[in-house]
């Protein structure tokens, strides 16, 4: 069992996860997309209050939260849950509750963990069928090796 989550780990790490989504809006007010680089923070400022931020440890911080302009809400998700068990579900749905106008939810590069997210947002919240936000989690990249937030998506959601 360890050697297939190395493998597995390994295999998430080399699929290209380094691909970047560029920041969009989804619902009118809310965005998602990958961690802005801070010389992009600036051009964001009058549309994005409060970020929601799941990188895979807490301790990050941005330019925009250094400049105390935008409201910075942790969900960090660490490797070994994106592998194993997945998300806490409880933490998912209460940072749901928290979206308002001028949200961006994101994590590094705006793939993995940002499109379970936005599935689980999109069922839940929106009211969409599960196959069209599965389809969505697609189309933006997702890659299955990551086992933990593949089950807990199709499987706990």
């Amino acid at each position: 069992m360890k050697t297939i989550l190395i493998a597995l780990s390994l295999a998430a790490l080399l699929c290209g996860c380094s691909t970047n989504q560029p920041i969009t809006m989804v619902v009118p007010g809310l965005y998602r997309g990958a961690q802005p680089a801070d010389g992009d923070w600036p051009g964001l400022k009058d549309h994005i209050f409060r970020e929601i931020r799941m990188d895979t440890e807490a301790e990050h911080s941005s330019w925009a939260a250094a400049t105390n302009w935008i409201q910075v809400i942790a969900l960090p998700i660490p490797l070994w849950r994106q592998l194993t068990i997945g998300p806490n579900k409880k933490l998912m749905t209460a940072s749901m509750k928290l979206v308002t106008t001028g949200t961006l939810v994101n994590c590094v590069h705006g793939v993995d963990r940002t499109s379970v997210w936005f599935y689980q947002y999109e069922v839940q919240v929106l009211g969409w069928p599960k196959k069209m936000a599965w389809e969505d989690l697609r189309a933006h990249g997702f890659h299955w090796e990551l086992i933990g937030l593949y089950v807990y998506a199709k499987f706990r959601i």
